[in-house]
């Protein structure tokens, strides 16, 4: 069905305008939203001293018209048979009665009951109004004002179509009887002091919100720079340069905090960024050689008539490899899991006796297996902390296989918890050869394994010149620690990296501290 076309003019620039209208940013809300609370306070400053200057020069104008009354009235005199006697001057130049310009004036005398006495030769034939509630209202009051329209009051004089403001007054000090004097002046003047004033705000209101208007998109446009400069430095943001930073505005305040803020995510992004990184780099090389011997022992057998023992031989090997192979994508998994931060985690109140009770239980099997014993000391209460309980036991497993892994045979290795003012201080010590000094920084880094001691070759890697694993488990340990914010301290002894010489059993200690709840 086709639209109906819009006819009248308003509503199709109205359409037009709803068309085309430019976005709406913060910076035109911010200026709008300025000149609206501003006009609209001018306006009513405007209008507040418009109806003020009004009534205070309707008040000042009848102040003035009463005084000249007065000095009228003395011009009007009274004899003792009460007739009234009036200047001839003041009839033939009403229009002079005022030293201010106020137009021409009409004057109209009344006798005590309200019968015409004489009247002002501006008035012809008309006379101002009056009339028994007119009486009544001077005889009780003494004098009232009010506001005639020429036209309608006093036709056929020739005047202007405007309004006159008429004082009915009774005059009762010029003699024995009172009379009643009537003066009406044009309020031309005053219309006229009016109409400027409101000319003089019809013109100032709308250049004063222009200049406003002006004003306030200048300042918001210095007040939304280090936003402009935000969302610039934003925009040319990616995953290759997520090192770099929003900029920061030198004032504090809530744009500096935004910054931080975003700042603060960029981190968070960039470590995220990192962490994948890493793990697609550490599990591309890890899975690369067990891999490869998984291959190589298929393409062996695939290539080679075996028999039954070489082909159980194959399937223990692969078996082997496929162990090893879980444990690394687990430890990879676990590892990127802690790197991503403590949105990742699931915090709960954790009992760290029952935590490493759990742990030394799931490892009494490995330590008969090495011919080490595991002693756990606790101290009386049940210390408890904040954190992740499957990362924790992560943690402490790590850390008591790694003292497993370098005890001597037929040597403890002790586990032991105790309080150190506001925090716990869960140590675990082998007596094995220990760590060369210069090599502790190295040892929490990924992948990183210290050259096995002299001596027996571990029964898992004959071959190897490294101590057996992935060189994950210190990282691991190292990165739930953080995440929990506690620390790991290495205290050991051991012959400097290089000596000939075999070490003696000084040992490792490391010790976890976390604080206590």
């Amino acid at each position: 069905m086709p639209s109906r076309r819009i006819k009248h003019p308003v509503l199709r620039f109205y359409v037009w305008l709803r068309r085309r209208r430019a976005p709406r940013s913060i910076r035109f809300r911010i200026t709008s939203l300025f000149v609206v609370i501003f006009g609209s306070t001018l306006i009513a400053f405007s209008a507040l001293l418009y109806t003020a200057f009004e009534r205070n020069h309707q008040t000042q104008f009848d102040a003035d018209l009463y005084n000249h009354a007065l000095d009228v009235s003395r011009a009007i005199n009274i004899d003792v048979f009460g007739n009234v006697s009036v200047d001839p001057d003041l009839l033939t130049t009403g229009g002079k009665i005022f030293p201010f310009s106020a137009g021409r004036a009409f004057l109209q005398i009344l006798s005590a009951e309200g019968k015409l006495v004489a009247r002002s030769r501006t008035l012809g034939q008309a006379t101002l109004p009056f009339d028994t509630g007119d009486l009544q209202a001077v005889t009780r009051d003494g004098l009232f004002f009010r506001t005639i329209n020429r036209k309608k009051l006093l036709p056929g004089t020739g005047e202007k179509d405007n309004e006159y403001r008429l004082l009915t007054y009774e005059v009762r000090d010029r003699g024995p009887v009172p009379f009643i004097l009537q003066i009406a002046v044009s309020l031309a003047m005053l219309e006229q002091e009016r109409h400027g004033l409101l000319l003089f705000f019809l013109i100032a209101i709308p250049l004063t919100l222009v200049i406003a208007a002006l004003g306030g998109w200048y300042l918001s446009a210095s007040a939304l720079a280090p936003v402009t400069a935000i969302i610039e430095k934003a925009k040319s943001l990616n995953p290759k340069n997520l090192s770099e930073r929003l900029p920061t505005p030198p004032v504090d305040d809530e744009l500096r905090s935004l910054s931080n803020t975003l700042n603060a995510l960029l981190d968070r992004l960039e470590q995220a960024f990192e962490s994948q990184e890493r793990f697609i780099s550490d599990a591309s090389h890890e899975l690369k050689t067990p891999l490869a011997i998984l291959r190589g022992e298929l393409d062996l057998l695939k290539n080679k008539a075996s028999s039954p023992v070489e082909v159980a031989e194959f399937i223990d090997s692969a078996t082997q490899e496929l162990v090893h192979l879980s444990r690394l994508v687990e430890d990879l998994l676990l590892l990127a899991r802690v790197d991503a931060g403590a949105g990742s985690l699931t915090i709960s109140r954790v009992r760290l006796d029952e935590c490493l009770l759990d742990v030394v239980a799931r490892l009494e099997g490995l330590a008969r297996a090495k011919s080490v014993k595991i002693r756990l000391d606790l101290f009386a209460e049940a210390p408890e902390v904040s954190g992740d309980s499957n990362l924790l036991q992560s943690m402490f497993q790590n850390l008591i296989e790694n003292a497993l892994k370098f005890s001597a045979p037929g040597m403890p290795v002790e586990v032991a918890v105790r309080p150190e003012g506001t925090e716990l201080a869960v140590s675990v010590r082998d007596y094995g050869p220990g760590i060369p000094t210069e090599l502790i920084p190295k040892i929490f880094e990924r992948f990183y394994r210290v050259r096995a001691p002299r001596g027996p070759r571990h029964p898992e890697h004959p071959g190897s010149k490294t101590a057996p694993g992935f060189g994950l488990g210190l990282t691991i340990a190292r990165r739930v620690a953080d995440a929990h914010g506690a620390r790991i301290d290495v205290t050991s002894a051991a012959t400097p990296a290089g000596d000939e010489a075999a070490p003696g059993l000084t040992g490792t200690t490391f010790t976890v501290r976390i604080k206590n709840l």
